[in-house]
């Protein structure tokens, strides 16, 4: 017959309390982490749609703008005062610039959120001057653009040995 030690009895409950003990902080762990990282993306979401209610309220102003521009053009084609339409024209084209430049800082935000990683990495910092101390900036090349050639070592010589001496005479 089999006895049952009673320390094998009590190996055995523990390896079974650890493991489970052991995935259970591990369950835990995953799911606050998870928890954590979508509180994160809910928070840029909400960002996200603040940013386009703003976008399209711009958007909206710069077409009430753009119609209401045109309306004075067309009564100044109707009066006949070409100083009158001259002046709307240059608002019509201040207003296309405001606009082009509006988008391009917009799709320039936007481009640089989606260029940076969800998490952040690591940057090398380099001391003031922008160089790591090697003197070459990260890319392995010079600031002109050419690949400088390793510095050379001046040869070693051999270490300098006393000239030798006369033998003395006691």
């Amino acid at each position: 017959m089999y006895t049952v030690d009673p320390i094998q009895t009590l190996l055995f409950i523990l390896v079974i309390i650890t493991n489970v003990v052991a995935s259970m902080v591990v369950f835990y762990r995953l799911r606050a982490q998870q928890q954590n990282d979508t509180e994160r993306l809910l928070a840029r979401m909400e960002q996200s749609l603040g940013v386009s209610v703003k976008l399209l309220e711009v958007r909206n102003y710069y077409d009430q703008i753009s119609a209401e521009y045109k309306k004075m053009l067309d009564e100044a084609y109707r009066e006949g005062s070409r100083f009158r339409q001259d002046h709307v024209r240059r608002l019509i084209e201040r207003l296309e610039q405001l606009k082009a430049r509006t988008l391009d800082r917009t799709v320039r935000i936007l481009e640089s959120e989606e260029a940076r990683p969800f998490r952040r990495r690591r940057r090398r910092h380099f001391p003031p001057g922008g160089q790591p101390p090697g003197g070459q900036p990260p890319g392995g090349q010079p600031p002109g653009g050419q690949p400088q050639a390793a510095p050379q070592k001046p040869p070693q010589q051999p270490p300098r040995q006393p000239p030798p001496q006369p033998p003395t005479q006691s």
